[in-house]
This record gives C-alpha cells, sequence and structure tokens, in this order.
C-alpha cells in the first residue's frame, strides 16, 4: 500500500474512533434515560438483561476503539518506515486521552449499571412502603 493510501486508512480510522466514542456516550445516555422513564416497569428480569447487554456493548466498543487505535500507531510506524512525514495525532488518540478514555469508558459503565439497580431499589422499596 502506497503512503496516500495508508493516510486515507488512517483518517478513515481516526474518524471511526471518534464515533465509538459518541457512539458509547449516546448508548450510555440511552440505558440511564430507559431506566429513569421505565422505572415503573422494571422487574428483575429486565434489570439483569438490560444491564447485561448494556455491559457487552461497552466492553465491545472498548475493545473496537482501543482495536483501532493500535491499527492506527501501526500504520503510523509504516509511513516513518517509507520515510515520509505521519498524520498529526486529534487529542482523540493522545496517550493521555487514552487512559481518560479508559476511565470514561469503566466509570461510566459502571456508573449506568449502578443507576440502573438503583431505579429498581427505588421501586422496590416503594413497593414495600405502601
Amino acid at each position: 500500500m502506497d503512503v496516500v493510501g495508508i493516510y486515507e486508512v488512517q483518517t478513515n480510522l481516526m474518524d471511526t474512533v471518534i464515533g465509538l466514542q459518541e457512539l458509547w456516550l449516546g448508548g450510555t445516555f440511552a440505558v440511564i434515560v430507559a431506566f429513569h422513564a421505565g422505572r415503573e416497569s422494571i422487574n428483575k428480569t429486565i434489570l439483569w438483561l438490560g444491564c447485561i447487554l448494556y455491559a457487552v456493548a461497552s466492553f465491545t466498543i472498548g475493545i473496537r476503539y482501543y482495536g483501532y487505535v493500535a491499527t492506527i500507531y501501526n500504520l503510523t510506524e509504516s509511513i516513518v518506515a517509507a520515510g515520509e512525514q505521519p498524520l498529526p495525532f486529534p487529542m482523540e488518540i493522545s496517550v493521555a486521552n487514552l487512559i481518560a478514555t479508559a476511565f470514561m469508558f469503566l466509570l461510566g459503565t459502571f456508573g449506568a449499571i449502578a443507576f440502573a439497580i438503583n431505579q429498581y431499589v427505588k421501586k422496590e422499596l416503594e413497593g414495600i412502603l405502601r
């Protein structure tokens, strides 16, 4: 693959990485809103099914995110090996942001799951106290 082709692939992967962050963030808000809006109809089956599906989706997005970032780094190394100037990394690919993104994925996932469980517990307690 020539350097121009590598630049194109690298640019497309950078767009995909940013899109994965947006997809995860949108999915997290969707889970929170769904469990808040449907609090009255939550039962244990819906709670566990929703939490497990969300956790698997979040984990999958995180794995794909870091896989694409690794591919971008490998493409950059091949550009440098070819003696060309690599594309500058956007903020989304910097090492500090990769660490921050890992914390965002982990804490956001656990926070959304904790929120869903909290909504179920509130509903159950309201039923007991009535």
